[in-house]
């Protein structure tokens, strides 16, 4: 389902600005998704061992691996899920689904230093390879899936003025994809439990022959 919030200017020298996105409700039980995750989390961890406030953070190893390679069947069902729900939201805003790619990871927030800083995704998480121009690496999607998540919100910014933005409660089992370009965030998780999402970047197939592709995808 497409929503819309409109960022409205009551100046005449700063433009309005409409922040489009989809949301939608997977399927998979929570439960099921946060034990993969914990699971095989962990596994990364280890695996790529990093220094200093990184030492435990899931999220900065993003680079290493793509969480759809993981192999359970809930897995293949959430790619499946995605690849549906990109889909629906391209039919929505009268668009052909376009041939797609996508690098997906997971972040837990574990005690309350650990959250989400404003951030966007407007390469794509990617590293452009040759002589790539600036004006090539454009932003597309990006998605956020809420598994375990604990009265926090997702906040969207105004591109135009960065004091302006929205907070969207964070509701377990809930998907929201958005243009890649929003700068976002998410709250500090003060709960004893760890706060547990998973994330993701669609990018187009012309942009995939630019970058260094190794964590992508097919998805449609």
């Amino acid at each position: 389902m497409i929503e819309t919030f409109l960022f409205k200017s009551e100046s005449l020298f700063t433009p309005n600005f409409t922040f489009t996105y989809h949301r939608s409700v997977c399927p998979i039980p929570n439960e099921v998704l946060g034990n993969i995750v914990l699971i095989e989390g962990s596994k990364i961890i280890k695996q790529f061992p990093e220094e200093g406030h990184t030492k435990n953070w899931l999220t900065s190893r993003l680079w290493y691996y793509n969480l759809l390679d993981w192999d359970y069947q809930e897995i293949k069902q959430l790619k499946e899920f995605i690849r549906e729900q990109y889909i629906s939201l391209m039919k929505e805003i009268g668009r052909e689904p376009e041939k797609t790619y996508i690098q997906c990871w997971a972040n837990i927030l574990d005690g309350p230093e650990s959250g989400i800083t404003p951030h966007n995704h407007c390469d794509g998480h990617a590293r452009a390879i040759g002589d790539v121009k600036p004006s090539q690496i454009y932003s597309y999607l990006s998605g956020n899936l809420c598994i375990e998540t604990y009265n926090t919100s997702t906040y969207f910014r105004n591109p135009f003025l960065d004091r302006d933005y929205i907070g969207i409660p964070n509701v377990n089992s809930e998907m929201i994809i958005f243009p890649s370009f929003v700068t976002h965030w998410a709250d500090y998780n003060y709960n004893p439990q760890p706060r547990i999402t998973i994330s993701f970047d669609i990018i187009k197939e012309e942009f995939y022959k630019l970058i260094d592709n190794k964590n992508y995808r097919e998805l449609t």
